[in-house]
């Protein structure tokens, strides 16, 4: 795992429809998706599964909910996706063509 990805990021988008406003990355690989709402919060985990264009992307795999940790029935698995270092110093996450060049997020 690279150590670039590592810590803790916050969304930076004008507006957050449903998309993690904090997520946490381990350095074992394990990844927290943290979403408060006026629903509730979620939190969804997933692992790193691999890393790709020399060190600068990893890819993640399904996120499921932390039922311990969320307490809004309107959580659900999240998609496998992808994050990509965007810089000068933040993360791009990817969650699929529909969502155009994805979610900035900065280090907290």
């Amino acid at each position: 795992m690279p150590a670039y990805f590592a810590g803790t990021w916050t969304y930076k988008g004008d507006f957050n429809i449903g998309q993690p406003g904090t997520v946490i990355i381990s350095r074992s690989g394990a990844v927290r998706l943290i979403n408060e709402s006026q629903m509730g919060h979620c939190e969804n985990i997933a692992k790193v599964t691999s890393l790709a264009s020399g060190g600068t992307r990893i890819n993640i795999g399904s996120a499921a909910v932390d039922k311990s940790k969320s307490t809004s029935q309107f959580c659900g698995v999240l998609d496998p996706s992808f994050f990509t270092k965007s810089l000068p110093a933040g993360l791009q996450h990817n969650v699929g063509p529909s969502h155009g060049e994805g979610y900035y997020y900065e280090r907290s």
